[in-house]
C-alpha cells in the first residue's frame, strides 16, 4: 500500500465540550466531526428510535399510485414481475419485495439480469420476454431510472412499470406508472440517502399498510410491526451499496442488524454457519453480526453469485424457506466466493506485474488488462490496484463487444470528467466521480492507455499523490479502557460517513511481537506507554512488520479499538491500521 499522510483531527471547541457535561470527551469529538454540537441531536443520532426515525412511506409523491396499482394486480391475479440487479443491493431489494408479495398472494415472477449477458439495468429484450410471459406490472429494484426507452417499450406492450431506484438522475426521466426515487426533481420525501433496498423497503411498508385494510384475512399473521422482519434485507442493501449510514438509513441498518442477529431466515442462518458466526451444533454462543460482518462476510458472498455465475443463486438463498434449500445455496455461494477469491488473486498477480514491468507506478494513471479477465471482477482489481499505488486505475477484460472495464479513482481525480474527455473511444460508459464502468472499442485499447495517461498527467503532475489517513484523536494507552469502548459502541453501526473511529498512540515502545495466522500473515504486537501501560494489538495482513521491528523500538501506532473473545473471556484489543517509526 502507498505510504500515507497521517492527519489527526482537531478536538471539539471548548464551548461545544461544555454543552456535553458528563460525556466522554472522545465521544464529543466524534459527534462534533459529524456535525452534531448539541446533546439532543446527539441522542437522536446515537439512539434512533424506529417509530420516529423512519418517515411515512406515503411522503413519496408516487407511493399511493404505486400501491394502488399493486393492490389491483393482486386482486385481479395479474403477473407482477420484480426486475432486480445482480449486486447485494439489488438482490436483497428483490428478495424483500418478493417475500411480501408472496405472502399477500400475488402472482409473482422475478428477473435478475446476468452480469455479462444482460448488463446493468433493463434491456429491451428482457421487457419483450417478460411481456410474452404475461407480465402486466414490473417493479424495478435498484435500477430503472436510466431506462427511458426500455420502459417506453414496456408501455407499448401493456406493462405498467413501478420504479424503485436511488441512482443518479438521467437527462430525461422514464415515463413510468410510478417512480419511487428520493432524488427525482420535486420529490417531497425528506430523506435523500436511501439505498435501493431502502427504497424497496418503503414500498413494502406502504403496500403492507394498505393490504391490512383491504386483505385482512391475508394479513392476519402480519401484525403491526411485521415489516421489521424485512429490515435485514434493507440493512444488507445499505451496507453493500456503501450509502451514508446517516438519517433514516442509520435506523434501517441498526434495526436490520437486530433482525439479522435473530437468525430467523434459513438462508442467512446457513450462510452464517459457513462464516463461523453460528456453531452448527449449537455448543457455542453465536458471534455478533455487525456492519463489518455484513460488509466483509455476507455481501462478498452475495455478490459472488452475480460475479461468478448468476445472481439467482443469492436470491434463492435469501428467500429459502427450508434448511435443505438454504444449505444448498449457502454452500454454492461459499464455493463461488472461493472461486472469486482465487480468480482475483490470479488477476492481481498479472496486474501488478504489468504495473511494475511497464513502470506504470511512475505515471499518473494505471491501465491494466487481461484477455481472459471476467467483466464481473475487473472492478475489484481496479480498486485494489488504486489502493496499493494511489493512482486512478482502470482494469479491463476482453469481450466480443470490446474491452469491458471498470475504473476506481482517488479524490484528486474525477473519473467521469476523464471519460467525458474521450467519448469516441467507447461503446458505452457511465458512473460516478470515483467509480466508473465502460466498454472500449475493440481496436482502441492502445489509444485509451495513451489518452488516459495524458489526461491524468495534465491534472495530477503538480499534485503530491499521497493518501491521507484520517485519525480522530491522539490518546494515551492508559486512557484506553472499557469506558471508552462503551462510548464508541454507541456510534455503531459503522459505515460510510460514520466510519469506525481511528486513534493515534504516539511514542510507544515495542514490548514484544510475533506473527500469527496462516503463513504468518498477521502481526501480534504488545506496546508499552510512557507510564508503563501495556496494550496488545493485532495487525491483520501486516506480518511483514515482524522483520522490521525489534524490542525497544519507539513507534507511533494508528488503530481502532475492538475486543478479543477467547475461552469465554473478553479483552480489549487494538486493531492496527498503520505503523511508523516515531520521529521526535
Amino acid at each position: 500500500m502507498a505510504e500515507r499522510r497521517w492527519q489527526v483531527a482537531d478536538p471539539a471547541p471548548s464551548e461545544v465540550r461544555e454543552r456535553f457535561a458528563g460525556w466522554h470527551p472522545v465521544a464529543v469529538d466524534l459527534l462534533y466531526r459529524r456535525g452534531i454540537a448539541a446533546p439532543e441531536a446527539a441522542e437522536t443520532f446515537l439512539d434512533p428510535q424506529y417509530a420516529t426515525a423512519l418517515h411515512d412511506p406515503f411522503l413519496f409523491r408516487d407511493m399511493q399510485k404505486a400501491v394502488d396499482r399493486l393492490m389491483r394486480a393482486i386482486e385481479k391475479r395479474e403477473t407482477v414481475t420484480i426486475h432486480g440487479d445482480y449486486d447485494a443491493d439489488g438482490v436483497d431489494a428483490s428478495a424483500l419485495l418478493y417475500i411480501l408479495l408472496k405472502k399477500l398472494g400475488a402472482v409473482i415472477d422475478v428477473f435478475l439480469p446476468h452480469r455479462e449477458d444482460d448488463g446493468y439495468g433493463i434491456i429491451t429484450r428482457t421487457v419483450e420476454m417478460l411481456a410474452a410471459r404475461g407480465t402486466t406490472v414490473m417493479i424495478t429494484c435498484d435500477c430503472g431510472i436510466a431506462n427511458r426507452a426500455e420502459i417506453a417499450r414496456g408501455n407499448e406492450l401493456g406493462i405498467d412499470t413501478i420504479i424503485t431506484d436511488h441512482h443518479a438522475m438521467p437527462a430525461e426521466l422514464p415515463e413510468a406508472h410510478a417512480t419511487i426515487h428520493p432524488l427525482v426533481p420535486g420529490e417531497t420525501y425528506p430523506d435523500k440517502g436511501l439505498a435501493g433496498g431502502g427504497v424497496a423497503f418503503k414500498l413494502a411498508c406502504a403496500l403492507l399498510s394498505e393490504a391490512r385494510k383491504k386483505f385482512p384475512e391475508r394479513t392476519a399473521d402480519m401484525p403491526l410491526g411485521w415489516e421489521k422482519w424485512l429490515l435485514e434485507f434493507a440493512a444488507i442493501s445499505s451496507i453493500g451499496d456503501v450509502v451514508p449510514l446517516l438519517g433514516e438509513t442509520r435506523a434501517i441498518v441498526k434495526y436490520g442488524l437486530v433482525v439479522l442477529n435473530k437468525h430467523r431466515r434459513p438462508g442467512m442462518r446457513k450462510l452464517l454457519e459457513l462464516t463461523g458466526h453460528i456453531d452448527k451444533l449449537g455448543l457455542m454462543k453465536p458471534k455478533i453480526v455487525d456492519s463489518e460482518t455484513v460488509a466483509f462476510q455476507i455481501c462478498p458472498r452475495i455478490n459472488a453469485a452475480g460475479r461468478m455465475h448468476h445472481a439467482e443463486d443469492a436470491f434463492r438463498l435469501l428467500t429459502a424457506e427450508d434448511d435443505d434449500e438454504a444449505t444448498t445455496f449457502a454452500q454454492r455461494l461459499q464455493d463461488l466466493n472461493k472461486d472469486r477469491q482465487k480468480a482475483v488473486e490470479r488477476m492481481m498477480l498479472e496486474a501488478r506485474r504489468q504495473v511494475v514491468d511497464e513502470r506504470q507506478d511512475e505515471r499518473h494513471a494505471i491501465v491494466v488488462a487481461g484477455e481472459d479477465w471476467p467483466a464481473g471482477l475487473v472492478g475489484l482489481v481496479a480498486g485494489r490496484i488504486a489502493e496499493q499505488f494511489y493512482r486512478p486505475t482502470f482494469a479491463l477484460g476482453k469481450k466480443e463487444t470490446g474491452w469491458v472495464g471498470s475504473g476506481r479513482g482517488i479524490p484528486e481525480f474525477d473519473m467521469m470528467t476523464a471519460l467525458n474527455a474521450m467519448p469516441e473511444l467507447f461503446v458505452k460508459y457511465g458512473g460516478h466521480p470515483q467509480a466508473c464502468g465502460f466498454t472500449v472499442k475493440p481496436e482502441m485499447l492502445p489509444m485509451f492507455r495513451e489518452r488516459m495517461s495524458a489526461h491524468a498527467t495534465s491534472l495530477l503532475a503538480q499534485a503530491e499523490l499521497l493518501p491521507t489517513l484520517h485519525l480522530d484523536a491522539q490518546v494515551r494507552l492508559a486512557d484506553i479502557g472499557w469506558e471508552l469502548h462503551e462510548a464508541l459502541e454507541r456510534f455503531q453501526p459503522f459505515g460510510e460517513k460514520n466510519p469506525e473511529p481511528r486513534f493515534l498512540a504516539r511514542r510507544v515502545t515495542v514490548d514484544s511481537f510475533g506473527v500469527v495466522g496462516k503463513d504468518g500473515g498477521h502481526l501480534r504486537l504488545s506496546v508499552r506507554g510512557e507510564d508503563g501501560t501495556v496494550r496488545r494489538t493485532i495487525g491483520f495482513r501486516m506480518g511483514e512488520w515482524a522483520t522490521r521491528l525489534k524490542s525497544g523500538d519507539t513507534i507511533d501506532v494508528a488503530f481502532t479499538l475492538g475486543t478479543n473473545e477467547w475461552n469465554g473471556k473478553s479483552e480489549l484489543q487494538l486493531k492496527i491500521v498503520d505503523l511508523r517509526p516515531h520521529v521526535p
